[in-house]
């Protein structure tokens, strides 16, 4: 019986080791031929970007349930906009149904957002408050370590830089002892699983492997001192 438990458990122990690699969707397109503006929608995170110069148009509410915009089947999955500098209005309905949204990082401050069928994204906006900086010493954040020498625009809410490809970020440091912990800000990076939010198979595995070395009093200890057991 010893056996045949530890033989289930190794075998747990192996599939749980396989990568499982999400699909992480990612949509584009512009906002019409002659708009000069691209979008971008990385289903995941759902940020939608918008990268180009001129005006985002303004689309027409269909029977009062959503908009015209190209991007409309993703309209109720979108947490986040971001639009670049070189974009100054945001046309009527561009975000209508975005029930999600809660961020907006908007690089021109004096961009104009045509109020109807955009209060979400206008509350969102508000709350974010965008400048650009020339340079400034180098901030640690559970993001990583920014190097603040670089320019770009940083957002006072988020306590971030949100133009990723103008600032570098590196990666938290870790001296010894080495406990998964960033020595700079003190916050935990670990690899480990018991530091990760888990979905679907691996949360099925590591639950199992939790149940295991309950059941065998193992209670092993993650590198950083963490113990995978539950409380």
């Amino acid at each position: 019986m010893k056996k045949t438990l530890a033989i289930i458990l190794v075998v747990l122990t192996l599939a749980s080791l396989f990568v499982f690699p999400a699909s992480a969707k990612v949509y584009t397109g512009d906002c019409g031929r002659y708009s000069g503006i691209t979008w971008e929608y990385d289903e995941e995170t759902g940020e939608i970007r918008f990268e180009g110069s001129g005006s985002i148009p303004s689309y027409e509410v269909i029977d009062g349930r959503y908009s015209t915009a190209p991007w409309k089947s993703y309209m109720g999955g979108i947490k986040s906009v971001f639009i670049w500098e070189s974009i100054s209005v945001v046309g009527a309905n561009a975000f209508y149904g975005c029930g999600a949204l809660k961020e907006a990082h908007i690089l021109d401050p004096d961009v104009f957002i045509v109020e109807e069928g955009n209060s979400r994204l206008q509350r969102a906006y508000d709350e974010h408050h965008i400048e650009y900086r020339e340079g400034w010493p180098s901030k640690c954040s559970p993001e990583g370590l920014f190097d603040g020498r670089y320019p770009g625009w940083y957002c006072l809410d988020c306590d971030k830089y949100v133009c990723n490809g103008e600032v570098d970020k590196a990666e938290h440091t870790d001296y010894i002892p080495h406990d998964g912990v960033c020595n700079v800000c003190g916050h935990t990076y670990c690899d480990c699983d018991c530091h990760k939010e888990l979905t679907g198979i691996k949360k099925f595995f590591w639950n199992f492997k939790m149940f295991f070395w309950q059941l065998f009093k193992t209670n092993l200890v993650c590198e950083c001192g963490a113990r995978h057991r539950k409380k």
